[in-house]
Parts: structure tokens; sequence; C-alpha cells
């Protein structure tokens, strides 16, 4: 008799690849619709981010208006993304686009990490998620600014650093994305110098073998710097992109950084500073007691987390610097704090049930959604050192609760501070307000970013639009204006309501400042125009439109009538 000849099955292997990339593409999207996020983030540096969002929407205007004279135009490696995405889509959902995909290779790190060190996939899959809705990344990841590459890039260096084994094509990949990382911020330094270290010691296998991948690594890295000079010089005629940052470099050599304030009264404030030492001591308690034992590569990681911290606070209290005080820095600390964070809550998740390690992970999500009642904030720093040691403690007795003690502590810290209000010499208060990263929609930011939108496309209107001058009145209007750099370009002009210096006032009238542009809330533009009108003399009005979206806003472009004589 014969039978039927059964259909062989696919290989386990690309089930598993199948359903990783399932997740890995599924999983952000989710988050992001129960979460709710604040997709535009701008709490803590209001301006600096609009530069690069400038950079994404109006590339070419921006370097015709501000050329090689500021040193963000040499970050490419942050804002080129951002105009590649707005070159194809609305740029609203272009970045929201982007940020997708670099989610998904943050998860896809913290799989490859979590087959690297043979966790379970259940239980990688509730620590991404964990690091992936962490307020410290989702805040920065968010952001037009810098740090949005640091936390996403960087999550892909410190995976591809931990393979056992490096090849040239490996090798080549860490030399592209240190090049991008450097390029976008030279405090980078500190993450791939401490990654890449990390790299050369678990895949130590030589000497012969570490020059010839740091031979391919760096030739990787000249290359890329090389591409972002072409793309530049072919493409927009700048000699040399990278001229800014150098210039800066060498006309600001301090070691003080003149942002930072002049007391610690932050320090005790700013609890998520504190998140990295009760999980680092917390790991060491584990293993100490036995309960844990972490693998060759998860012992890395944590090392690697306790080094970048390290200097952070060194870089704060004894070098000047302020890789704790600025949000923005501190978010480049986030790839080591977040894979350390993965690494202790798989191995306690192994205590767990499989449901339990669910439900843990379900009341994350639900804390960050919901929020910490009012009680649950801790009134001072000494309650949540106490807090700290508590949970240390309770770690180091129950193992098996380890797990939702350390994201209680981890949540505490960056949703229930205590108050804070800045020195009132200094008067900046740079907390990043992690409480209101998720479902707040107080924040109007998708409105602030639809008005920044459509500012730039109503610029293209006007005629000379790279060479304008703005009168831009305080707040959300004046930032918009950094769509073409006006900040550091000297086209924002110093006002009272209109009411020009008299020196502005003759540069208008005379044509040597044309265009100008009134910007801002419907009344506040009828009162400049009048006032500016007052100064300078007739105007010729060349754009007037009102935003029906957004914030309402309000954009009038003039020029001056120039009289010729009899």
């Amino acid at each position: 008799m014969t039978g039927t000849r059964r259909r062989p099955r696919r290989p386990t292997a690309d089930r598993a690849r199948l359903e990783r990339f399932v997740v890995v593409a599924v999983l952000p999207v989710v988050l992001f619709v129960v979460l709710r996020p604040d997709p535009y983030a701008l709490l803590s540096n209001d301006l600096d981010p609009r530069f690069y969002t400038g950079l994404g929407t109006n590339l070419d205007d921006f370097l015709a208006a501000v050329g090689q004279n500021w040193y963000f135009v040499s970050r490419w490696s942050a804002y080129l993304p951002l105009a590649a995405v707005d070159a194809v889509f609305p740029y609203a959902t272009g970045r929201l686009l982007l940020r997708w995909a670099l989610a998904a290779a943050v998860l896809a790190a913290v799989a490859a990490l979590g087959r690297r060190c043979g966790w379970r996939r259940a239980h990688t899959v509730a620590a991404g998620t964990v690091v992936l809705t962490l307020p410290v990344f989702v805040r920065a990841f968010f952001s037009d600014y810098v740090e949005y590459v640091a936390v996403s890039l960087g999550f892909v260096l410190v995976a591809l650093c931990t393979r056992p084994r490096h090849d040239d094509r490996s090798a080549a990949a860490v030399g592209v994305l240190a090049a991008l990382l450097g390029i976008a911020n030279p405090w980078s330094i500190v993450l791939v110098s401490t990654t890449v270290l990390l790299g050369v010691v678990l895949s130590w296998s030589g000497v012969r073998a570490l020059v010839r991948h740091a031979v391919v690594a760096g030739a990787a890295g000249v290359v890329t710097f090389v591409a972002g000079w072409a793309f530049f010089f072919v493409g927009f005629g700048v000699r040399n992109i990278y001229r800014p940052t150098l210039a800066f470099l060498v006309v600001n050599p301090q070691t003080q950084d003149v942002f930072r304030s002049p007391s610690l009264g932050w320090l005790g404030a700013f609890t998520w500073l504190w998140a990295p030492a009760v999980l680092l001591v917390a790991a060491a308690a584990l293993r100490a007691t036995g309960a844990v034992r972490f693998g060759r590569v998860e012992r890395a990681l944590l090392v690697l987390c306790a080094v970048q911290y390290a200097i952070h606070i060194g870089s704060q209290l004894f070098a000047g610097q302020s890789g704790l005080e600025i949000p923005y820095y501190w978010a480049f600390i986030t790839p080591a704090f977040g894979t350390a964070t993965a690494v202790v809550l798989v191995r306690t998740f192994e205590r767990l049930p499989t449901w339990a390690v669910g439900v843990t992970t379900a009341g994350w999500l639900a804390v960050l959604a919901v929020g910490l009642p009012s009680w649950a904030h801790v009134p001072s720093w000494p309650a949540f050192v106490a807090l700290g040691v508590v949970a240390v403690v309770v770690v180091a007795v129950r193992p098996v609760v380890a797990a939702p003690v350390l994201l209680v502590v981890v949540a505490v810290a960056h949703l229930g501070p205590p108050p804070y209000e800045p020195d009132p010499v200094f008067g900046i208060n740079y907390s990043p307000r992690y409480d209101l990263v998720f479902r707040n929609d107080e924040l109007r930011t998708p409105q602030i970013l639809d008005e920044f939108v459509w500012f730039v496309e109503r610029m293209d209107a006007v005629p000379d639009d790279a060479a304008a001058s703005f009168v831009a009145e305080t707040g959300q209007a004046s930032n918009n204006t950094a769509a073409y750099g006006a900040h550091v370009a000297g086209r924002l002009l110093p006002h009272d309501r209109g009411v020009l210096a008299p020196e502005f006032a003759a540069e208008i009238r005379n044509g040597v400042r044309r265009p100008v542009v009134v910007y801002g809330s419907p009344a506040f533009v009828a009162e400049a125009l009048d006032n500016v009108e007052a100064g300078v003399g007739p105007l010729r009005t060349l754009v007037d439109v009102v935003h029906d979206g957004g914030l309402g806003f309000r954009l009038v472009a003039v020029t001056a009538v120039v009289s010729t004589g009899s």
C-alpha cells in the first residue's frame, strides 16, 4: 500500500523570522494608538527642534538664509531623513512613518539581543514593549532635535556590538552608525566609544582581526562623512558642510557649558536621573544572592550602562558640562539604560509564569496611559531614595516580584518626581515633564506642527522668501521663524508690537530688508502692521493669509514702497 506523502513543513527558522517581523512591524503601531504619545516633543526645548524641522521641510531656503554660519547645518544625519520623508509624504505623516521604521529597528535590536542571550520569546516581547515606552525614550524619540537619532540608532549600535564575531559587513555597519551618530552631535562620542569598546571586548579574536575590522569601520565612517560633504557640495553648492561645527568648536573652546544652572537644586527633583542607580544596584543584589545569573553579554550591557552613567555624572559634576541636567544630553544614555533594563526584566521574568509577565507588562502600560495619582508622587528626593532602598531590599529578599517592583520605581522616577522650580536667577526650566508624554492633548503639539508646516508652505508664495526678515509675535510664531533660521541669521527683528528701532525701520524703508513678514495671531498682526507702517512709511502687500487650522495665525508679507524721487 502506498501512502500519501505529506508536504514538508516550512523550516522553523523561517516561521520564527516571520513572527519576529510581524511583532516588530505591528507592536509600535499598537503602542502608538494605545498610549497616544506627544508626537512633536517641545517641552524643555521649545526652539531648537524647530531648526531641524525647518531643515527637514525647508532645506533649500534654510541653507540660503543661514549658509554656513551655524553649526546645526552640519548635523545632516538628523535632518536629511526628515527632508527625505517630506519629499514623499505630508510632513506630519512622513515623520511618523520615519519613527515607525526607527521604532521597528529598536525592537529588532532588542530581539537580536534576546536571541543572543537566549531569552524566551514572550519575555523578549515584554522587554521590548517596556523599552519602547520608557518615557525618557519616547520624549527624545518624538523630537526633531538630534536626540531622536541617538536613542534610535544607539540601540542598533549596541545590538550590533554584542555580536560574538564580526565580519567586514558588521564592521562597516558599525563605522556607518558611529559616523551618523557623531555627525548628529559630538556628544555621541560617549555613546559610540563605550559601545564600540564593548564590542571589541565581546568579540575579541586577536590583534589581526581587530586591526582589520578597525580599518573597515574607519573606512566606512570616512565614506559616510565624504558622502555627506559631496551631497551638499553638489546639490547646494556648500563648500564644506562640516565647517560650521568645526568653527564653533574653535571659537567656543570653553569647557563650561553656558547653559548650565548655577545651582544643583534640580538634581533632587529630576528623579529619573536616579533610576539607573536603582536598577544597577538591584541587579547586583540579584546576582549576589544567586537569584539571577546573567550571561556574558548581559553582564557587559550592565557594565556599559554603569560606565555611561558614571561619565554623565562626571561630565555634570566635575567637567562643567550638562550630561545630567539638560534632557537632550541625558537622553544619550537611553540605549544603555534601555538594554540594561531589558536584561534585568527578562532574567526576573523567568521567575514568573507567562500570564504574570503579561499582567506586569499590561500594568506598566496602564500606568503610562493613566498616569500616577498625586499621592503616588514622591514629595522630595529623600523620599525617592527611601523608595529605591526599599525596592532593592524587596528585590533581594523576594526576587519573584523583582520585575514589577523595579517597574514601579522606574515609573515613579519619570512620572512622579517631586515639585521643581528652576533657580530664580537662572530661570530656565529643563524639566522634560515625562508625566505629560502620554495621552495629553493639552500640549497641542499636533496643532503647533500643523502651524509650522502651514507657515513654510505659505512662505513659498513670498517672493525671495529666503531673504525675508520677520516681525513675529513672541512665542509660537517667533519660534516658527526657525524654519528660516531667523534667530541666528539676524532676520528676527526685535520690536514692541511692531514698533521697530529706527535703524531697522530705515533698512526696510530703503529696501535693504525685503520682504518683511509680520506673523502671529490676527490681532497681533493687525496692530503690528499699523506700527510698522507708521515707522517705515507706505507698504505694499505681497501675501496676506490666515490659517484656518493649526494655531490660527496670520501671515502678511510686505515691502516698503521705495520713493524714486522726482
